[in-house]
């Protein structure tokens, strides 16, 4: 399989995006969707491989380097058993992957939190094959996102490679993504932190309905796509009571 010299920040993946190296997928090919799947009738092992890959996948033993932070390995790519009930379902779903498309994951770990986008980006623009994925936290990604657009491979197009499968969180890509086209973010199942790092905020309805005389009005904006982290700043600078009188 020809490599790559653009990075792809994984924060989280699935078996297909292993494939999304391999050549552009064929316009009129029929998609592989999970109605499919469902409805028709099993196809024969010659026919496709599971997860509805082609069955013609095999990448030769390549080996697929993923950056990640040494606390992550057990989110992201499990090296050993060990008894943890979760940690060994994802172990055994590395290796079924790995047989599966005939690669071999590598992780290699770093101890700072902050990556240096200016190290990435002078990587990248040497050719340098150094890594095939990176599993980052948000603030990293966050704070250096410009340089990733840039030297970011976008896998939207391949073969092998659908956001509209259930293991992709498509919505949560395509809002990461600059033009709500390109995907270079990857984020889905793989990754457990996706639900054991999520966030709540918590907040006080009789006081949204004092301010806003709307208790719901958060929902009705998460319902109807307008949350944004500028409306949240918008609610907090505007709910204020001037209870002291000195006009602050």
């Amino acid at each position: 399989m020809k490599k790559t010299a653009a990075f792809l920040l994984a924060l989280l993946m699935l078996a297909s995006s292993m494939t999304a190296c391999g050549e552009r997928a064929d316009s009129n090919a029929p998609a592989v969707t999970t109605a499919s799947i469902v409805t028709e009738a099993p196809e024969t092992q010659s026919d496709v491989l599971p997860l509805g890959l082609d069955p013609d996948l095999d990448y030769d033993g390549h080996e697929v380097k993923i950056l990640t932070q040494s606390a992550d390995e057990k989110d992201s790519f499990v090296v050993e058993q060990t008894g943890d009930l979760v940690a060994d379902a994802l172990y055994a779903r590395d290796r079924t992957v790995e047989e599966l498309l005939s690669v071999k994951f590598t992780p290699v770990s770093y101890s700072d939190l902050h990556v240096d986008s200016t190290q990435i980006e002078k990587m990248v623009a040497a050719g340098e094959d150094v890594y095939d994925f990176m599993h980052l936290q948000g603030s990293t990604f966050f704070a250096n996102k410009p340089t990733f657009e840039v030297n970011f491979l976008d896998v939207s197009g391949y073969d092998n490679f659908t956001i509209d499968s259930p293991w992709w969180n498509g919505e949560a890509m395509k809002n990461l993504s600059y033009n709500g086209e390109s995907i270079k973010y990857l984020i889905g199942d793989i990754s457990t932190s996706s639900i054991s790092g999520a966030s709540v905020i918590f907040y006080n309805k009789q006081l949204f309905d004092n301010l806003y005389q709307n208790p719901d009005l958060p929902y009705t904006d998460v319902i109807e796509g307008t949350w944004t982290i500028d409306k949240f700043a918008q609610y907090c600078t505007e709910g204020y009571n001037d209870i002291n009188g000195n006009s602050q």
